[in-house]
Parts: structure tokens; C-alpha cells; sequence
């Protein structure tokens, strides 16, 4: 056997063995990765908290508007999370996207998703720090459109009228649209799904409040 010969059956072989060992160290990478994901998901089980739940795992509360037609629909395991239509299916409808969209935005801040059946969460307060840019005119909006002190509020920068209208606007949004115009001379249409912050300074800049 020549000298190459034996040394290129060598380097097959350390080749095989080192293939092998690459296999073995990814295998066991893999196991890790899945061990460790799983240990974190068991933990968050243990504390009523999963990454996986669909909106079908959820019991969904609905009931009739209080102060105009329609019907409400809400999962009280996600805070503020509610929509309305002119039926209960149709409010059942429109809160799936919204259930999708709290869904993205806690996988993306990598927070698990509350456990279905376990009730109302305690939220977590997001900055605010926009809408107290807008001060003194918030205390003014608030008082003539809404018809209460911005005191008794917490608005957080992406808060939209959508949700404050359901709680102070027997007309919805319609309406609340309407007041606006009236009292500021401002159209909202193109912006009322805009953050309040946003809304407001644009009536405040238009309607020189």
C-alpha cells in the first residue's frame, strides 16, 4: 500500500468520523433547542400561559350594545380586546383580525398568550408619554366630546377613539364624528383610526384649539 493510498483511506475515514461528529453535535444542538423550548412552554403552562392557543381554544363574551343597535363581542383573557356589529356573528367577525393582531404583537415582544378560561388579566400600561404632549387641549377634548374629566382616563400613545367611543358615545362613531365637526370644525374621517395623539393635535392644528 502506497503512502498516499493509506493516507487518503485515513482522511476518508477522519472525514466519516468528523460528518459523524458534525451529525451528532447538530442532532444534540437540536434536542437542546427543542428540551429548552419546551421547558419554557411547561412553564408558562404552569403559570396558565401558552404561545399556541387559537381564537376557537377562547370562550367569547357578547351581549347588546347599551346605548345604540348592535351587539358586542370580547375575550375578557385579553384586555380591551372588543369589537361590535349589527348581529353577534358579525361582532364575532370583526374580533377575530383584532384577537390575530394582540396575537402578533405579543409573539413579537415573545409573550405568551393567557391561558383560555383563566378571566380577566391585569394589562400592562403602555407609555403615554404623546398624549401628554397634547395637554391642555386632551383636558378639553375630552370634557366636551366625551362628556368627562381626562383625569379619570389612562390613554396610552396607541389607544384610537374606536374604544372610547364604545364606552361614552351612544351614536358611535358616527356621532362622535359629528361632535367633533361641531365643536372644532374639524372632519376626522380620514384619521379617526389614526392614534388619538395623532387626531388630536390634528384638530388642535386645524381647529386652532
Amino acid at each position: 500500500m502506497s503512502r498516499s493510498t493509506f493516507c487518503g483511506r485515513f482522511m476518508r475515514q477522519n472525514g466519516f468520523r468528523a460528518k459523524l461528529c458534525v451529525r451528532e453535535i447538530i442532532f444534540d444542538s437540536s434536542i437542546q433547542a427543542q428540551w429548552a423550548g419546551e421547558v419554557i412552554r411547561q412553564n408558562w403552562r404552569g403559570y396558565g400561559l401558552s404561545d399556541t392557543y387559537r381564537f376557537e381554544d377562547y370562550d367569547i363574551k357578547t351581549g347588546k350594545l347599551r346605548y345604540r343597535p348592535g351587539y358586542w363581542a370580547s375575550i375578557e383573557e385579553f384586555a380591551s380586546l372588543i369589537a361590535d356589529g349589527q348581529t353577534e356573528e358579525e361582532a364575532i367577525h370583526k374580533l377575530r383580525p383584532k384577537f390575530e393582531e394582540r396575537v402578533q404583537f405579543l409573539q413579537s415582544r415573545r409573550e405568551p398568550l393567557p391561558l383560555p378560561g383563566s378571566g380577566k388579566r391585569v394589562p400592562t400600561f403602555a407609555p403615554n408619554d404623546q398624549m401628554e404632549k397634547v395637554r391642555p387641549f386632551v383636558n378639553d377634548f375630552w370634557e366636551r366630546i366625551f362628556g368627562t374629566s381626562y383625569s379619570t382616563s389612562f390613554v396610552s400613545n396607541e389607544s384610537t377613539l374606536e374604544v372610547w367611543e364604545q364606552i361614552y358615545i351612544p351614536g358611535g362613531r358616527q356621532e362622535l364624528i359629528a361632535r367633533v365637526k361641531a365643536i372644532y370644525g374639524v372632519d376626522i374621517t380620514d384619521y379617526y383610526d389614526r392614534p388619538i395623539p395623532v387626531v388630536l393635535r390634528i384638530i388642535s392644528e386645524k381647529g386652532g384649539g
